[in-house]
């Protein structure tokens, strides 16, 4: 029943590969990792702001303002989800991206790219990292899959320390791939170059980790109200967006095409996007057809294809009249 009300309907919206090929050029502007900084460093002022406004609120604001905490760190995970997709990159702007998004959800941008681009590589296979067949035929393995949550973000805390083992005996790289990213291969990744670089970034995560450990200790409650509380939330609620974002079966066809079949859109409302599903995230089947176009492009994208399917209809209706 969740399922149903939160899922948006967008089946009407006509994807074949004649539309996919016809999408005009400016509909495709591809994302850049210094605009998403900077649209991160616009999520710290409203996360600041809503910090202020709840030490002179009343305390029964406080569940709001874990709302607006919360879909805060989802807005900044949605941000880097972007950042994975553009070409990589060792500059200032990665760098901030990590700091501004990354490290404060337990991520990182090459974190984000290893675990993410195989999802999209291996989309509806038995390796996609996101693929999780039970939760279609169970509802109590679904449940315990938005629960999930509670350990990932326990879970990405205490990678980056296992990162460090790992960089002293290599063969602990498989297990950093496979229990924190999902590595579903069997392949030996100790000498894997995208695992080593998911490792240099983690260094930054404890420098992060380390300064938020100074800040509970130093602020205990503060912390513990307005920092971990709602990024716990956020990571449960990120579970339940991974899982209510796709079918969870297996098919032959890997085509993007078929792929959209498999994926499903979340509301798009301005309180649902603003909250839950910000920085237009839940235009899920849009992103999956253009992965590297930058957010702001999807709603535009998804209006179009629904045009493209009406001017469609039409011609064929002329053609049978005719």
């Amino acid at each position: 029943m969740i399922t149903k009300l939160l899922r948006t309907d967008t089946r009407n919206v006509s994807v074949s590969i004649s539309a996919k090929g016809s999408v005009p050029s400016e509909l495709l502007v591809k994302a850049n990792l210094k605009d998403i900084a900077k649209y991160m460093a616009q999520e710290w002022l409203i996360l600041i702001a809503t910090w202020l406004l709840l030490t002179v609120s009343p305390t029964w604001l406080y569940p709001l303002g874990v709302i607006i905490i919360c879909g805060r760190f989802n807005a900044l995970g949605a941000l880097l989800h972007d950042a994975c997709h553009v070409k990589r990159s060792d500059t200032v702007y990665s760098t901030l991206v990590d700091w501004l998004g990354g490290y404060p959800i337990g991520l990182s941008i090459e974190g984000m790219r290893y675990h993410h681009l195989r999802h999209h590589r291996y989309a509806c296979t038995e390796l996609d990292p996101y693929l999780k067949r039970a939760v279609e035929q169970n509802k109590l393995m679904r449940l315990m899959s938005y629960l999930r949550g509670l350990l990932v973000i326990i879970a990405w805390c205490i990678r980056p320390y296992y990162g460090l083992l790992a960089r002293i005996w290599p063969n602990l790289k498989n297990g950093y791939a496979k229990f924190f990213f999902g590595d579903k291969s069997k392949e030996d990744l100790s000498g894997a170059k995208d695992i080593d670089l998911c490792l240099q970034r983690d260094i930054g995560q404890i420098i992060y980790q380390s300064i938020i450990i100074g800040l509970v200790f130093a602020f205990p409650n503060w912390m513990f109200l307005n920092y971990i509380i709602p990024l716990i939330a956020a990571s449960v609620l990120n579970s339940y967006r991974v899982v209510e974002e796709h079918t969870h079966e297996v098919t032959d066809d890997h085509s993007p095409i078929n792929i959209v079949n498999y994926t499903n859109d979340q509301p798009m409302d301005f309180i649902s996007r603003f909250l839950f599903f910000p920085r237009n995230i839940g235009y899920h089947r849009m992103h999956h057809l253009h992965p590297t176009v930058r957010y702001e492009k999807l709603p535009e994208l998804q209006r179009w294809y629904a045009e493209y399917n009406k001017t469609s209809s039409c011609r064929k209706a002329l053609a049978i009249n005719e």
